[in-house]
């Protein structure tokens, strides 16, 4: 009987994402596990406006700030062993 895991990996910085995705194929490849991906999954943006002044005098000028969170999907196929 075969079993499949799913791994979803979200991260800020693509570098990191890649970096664990790496280590995870090398533990697979090492147990003799079949390893597909990593299948980038859609980029999230966060945006957040807000005011500069915090009283709210002045002039009315904005700030915009943003988040980006970057995720992998990778997909195992293991054997299960049944007792």
């Amino acid at each position: 009987m075969a079993g499949e895991i799913r791994i979803k990996l979200v991260s800020t910085t693509a570098s990191d994402v890649d970096d664990i995705a790496k280590q995870i194929k090398l533990i697979a490849s090492q147990a003799n596990i079949k390893c597909r991906g990593p299948v980038p999954l859609p980029t999230k943006k966060l945006i957040q406006t807000t005011r500069k002044t915090p009283c709210g005098d002045g002039s009315h000028t904005y700030e915009r700030w943003e988040m980006r969170w970057v995720g992998r999907s990778r997909r195992a196929v293991t054997r299960v062993l049944e007792e």
